[in-house]
């Protein structure tokens, strides 16, 4: 399976879980997932940094694009989807052009 350790771990994961339903059940008598092999864990992939010319395509499509204003908001606050959904509108200001929320650690190129 040619994906990343986590993802391997949570589908072994939820094949042990369906074998231990299975051998409740009388299906199954051993539990194969316990021997299945995750291999290493892959090396973390460097994080892409958006170009100023990326940027610049995406603000030739703000208003014509769904959400383009969304993802360009993620760009310059670093904040994930999640992040930018459970922002409150009174942590919003928009007359001072910022707003409050929370972000992990963000990477600027200069």
């Amino acid at each position: 399976m040619n994906r990343n350790y986590p993802t391997k771990r949570t589908v072994r994961l939820l094949m042990s879980q369906l074998f231990h339903f299975a051998i409740k059940q009388d299906l199954v008598e051993k539990e194969y997932p316990r021997y299945v092999s995750l291999g290493k864990t892959n090396e973390k992939q460097e994080k892409k940094i958006f170009t100023k010319e990326e940027i610049d395509k995406l603000f030739k499509y703000v208003g014509t694009l769904p959400y383009i204003d969304c993802v360009l908001i993620m760009i310059f606050t670093c904040m994930r989807v999640g992040e930018l959904l459970t922002i409150e509108t009174k942590n919003v200001f928009l007359k001072e052009r910022y707003m409050i929320g929370r972000n992990k650690n963000c990477k600027w190129e200069k």
